[in-house]
């Protein structure tokens, strides 16, 4: 299997994704050549509900929010997409229907695979498809990783946690103004599996005590060390 010229390009992604880099390399060309780089502007919608995905998508830059349906088929916030989350896996490797919207909240940068070559990969080279596996266990840690913490933390320290993950991430990728968390209230709260009114309370107690400074529809981290420390409250 031989890879295009355009791997060069999408070499790039590497930049702020960790898991395309455990591919070996000739795999990670091969995957890197079938992809490009796509503009997708602010409240453009990426993937619908209910629909099958044209392809695996890695966030280069930007934000998205990642809605799902409840029980009542209302639509809720499940996360934010950031800067190497890859969006579409499941249903290229089962061919099933999108499960999370996705919708860019910034101008952002993605870069696209569409789904058929892709597929034919996975079939010539079993890396790619146990990379697509270990990327759907990656997001799987993560979501049992919330689980548990809902369960053991603090509503503070879930509060906490989300916004330190926000600004460690900007920092990471090199993001200007990585103190600034561009989430309202209401949807740190939703990821948070925090109640409005909870959140409101907490983040204002944060803002006397100087750790943040709260603005219309972002947060502004002023003290991450303090919000270390409410991070490790743990549920008595």
């Amino acid at each position: 299997m031989t890879a295009g010229k355009g791997w060069e390009e999408g070499s790039r992604v590497l930049e702020c994704d960790p898991l395309l880099a455990t591919l070996p390399e000739p795999s990670r060309k091969a995957v890197l050549a079938l992809g490009r780089f796509q503009t997708i502007r602010a409240g453009k919608v990426l993937l619908h509900f209910g629909e099958p995905s044209d392809g695996l998508y890695c966030i280069v830059s930007g934000q998205f929010r990642m809605t799902m349906l409840d029980a009542n088929g209302t639509e809720v916030l499940a996360s934010m997409g950031l800067s190497g989350t890859w969006v579409g896996g499941a249903t290229v490797v089962d061919n099933s229907v999108t499960l999370i919207a996705t919708t860019a909240v910034l101008d952002s940068e993605v870069f696209f695979i569409p789904v058929q070559p892709l597929q034919r990969l996975m079939h010539q080279d079993p890396e790619i498809a146990l990379f697509l596996a270990r990327m759907a266990l990656f997001y799987l840690r993560i979501s049992l990783r919330r689980v548990l913490d809902g369960a053991t933390l603090t509503s503070k320290a879930m509060l906490a946690r989300m916004l330190l993950y926000f600004y460690t991430h900007a920092q990471s990728t090199g993001q200007p103004e990585p103190e600034v968390v561009h989430l309202s209230q209401e949807d740190l709260a939703t990821m948070s599996g925090v109640s409005r009114r909870t959140a409101s309370r907490i983040l204002q107690a944060m803002r006397r005590a100087g750790s943040i400074e709260i603005d219309y529809h972002q947060i502004r981290i002023v003290c991450p060390d303090r919000l270390g420390e409410d991070a490790r409250d743990r549920a008595r």
